[in-house]
């Protein structure tokens, strides 16, 4: 989630494992959280591993 920029901490930083399946070169689809208890609706920051566990550049999800 966006950070507060107000606090030294990001206490709502969470780490969501996601099942996804690969359309084509540049396209994934994703199955969302299993519920509101492990990702509440709002804005997230989406992020895909390598086989390396290289981030790629996070994008911006609306969840919910």
């Amino acid at each position: 989630r966006p950070e507060v920029l107000t606090h030294q901490t990001n206490t709502d930083q969470r780490f969501v494992e996601l099942v996804f399946r690969v359309l084509g070169d540049d396209r994934l689809e994703v199955q969302g959280p299993p519920s509101a208890a492990h990702m509440p609706q709002g804005y997230a920051l989406l992020f895909v591993l390598s086989d390396d566990g290289v981030p790629s550049v996070g994008r911006f999800a609306r969840v919910g």
